[in-house]
């Protein structure tokens, strides 16, 4: 059922801002994200570790709205102070932003060591700003 495919993220959010700091999300593995997912949902996280994620099922496409550390589906999130290592996604492994009504804002963060068909941050049919960050060692499978 779709409803126990959400509960395998370790945070998932629908609509609304939450504000979400200091948390470490690790060894998570979702259909969707292996860390977080927001959908249409304008969250703010800061200071947090997400490591160690897996999302999906390791076949890598450029199609599908699957990452292992964050997913930000519509919505403007803001992301900071962030470190995103070690994550593997089907899509992205680090982050992946979708949805042509979106804007996030990705700074001071490193997003590094992460797999999947784009190594660290996926942006497709949005804009946004990333700034002030280390994008280092990740691998891309496309």
């Amino acid at each position: 059922a779709a409803s126990d495919v959400y509960k395998r993220q370790a945070i998932y959010f629908i609509g609304g801002s939450p504000t979400i700091s200091g948390c470490t999300v690790s060894d998570s593995n979702g259909e969707f994200a292996g860390g977080m997912l927001f959908e249409d949902s304008s969250p703010t996280v800061t200071g947090c570790t997400v490591t160690a994620n897996v999302g999906g099922d390791g076949s890598t496409s450029s199609v599908d709205p699957i990452a292992g550390g964050i997913v930000c589906a519509g919505g403007s999130p803001t992301i900071s102070e962030c470190t995103i290592t070690y994550n593997q996604g089907d899509n992205a492994g680090g982050i992946l932003c979708i949805d042509s009504l979106a804007s996030p804002n990705i700074t001071d963060s490193t997003i590094s060591n992460n797999s999947g068909y784009v190594g660290g941050i996926s942006f497709r049919n949005t804009s946004g700003t990333i700034s002030d960050c280390n994008v280092v060692n990740n691998t891309g499978n496309g």
